[in-house]
């Protein structure tokens, strides 16, 4: 079974359905789980949000949005990612943002700096975000190796006549 949420749906040649699970109850936020703050620049947060509800429509309820306007500077960023963070001591932060050494990451990173609560990734894509979604119940670093891994292994280039 899919710790990942997808309904799973088993299709033998015949063509008939054999096998449905609904896994929508795996999303029950534990007390423990990692808060998930994606950055990025306007309106990409929110775009990215709404794309990781396509499949993992409660997880993705659950993320915080940090959209970047153009005349934002990094101090500005980082104020508005602190109050976007838990209350919590021991709750951790996974920010997502979308470009390495742009001004979404670096507030990040100027808030990852001083609250060791918080990780920061950059390179935001799709199979990054939804990787995240679909193990948000993991520890916070255990979560950022797979959101690491799944943002890698989306990455591909299809070369003609290759399989």
């Amino acid at each position: 079974m899919s710790k990942c949420g997808f309904a799973t749906l088993l299709i033998p040649r015949g063509g008939r359905s054999t096998h449905v699970v609904d896994l929508g109850a795996h999303f029950s936020r534990p007390p423990t789980m990692t808060t998930v703050v994606l950055v990025a620049h306007a309106p990409l947060a929110s775009t990215f949000s709404g794309l990781g509800g396509h499949c993992f429509e409660q997880a993705a309820a659950s993320l915080k949005v940090l959209d970047v306007q153009p005349n934002e500077q990094i101090d500005d960023v980082a104020q508005r990612l602190r109050a976007l963070l838990p209350s919590q001591a021991d709750a951790a932060v996974l920010v997502l943002a979308d470009t390495l050494g742009a001004t979404p990451y670096n507030g990040a990173k100027q808030v990852a700096d001083t609250d060791p609560r918080v990780r920061v990734i950059a390179g935001l894509n799709l199979p990054m975000l939804w990787r995240t979604l679909c193990y948000l119940g993991e520890p916070a670093d255990k979560l950022c190796g797979l959101a690491l891994d799944g943002g890698i292994e989306g990455i591909n280039r299809s070369r003609p006549g290759a399989a």
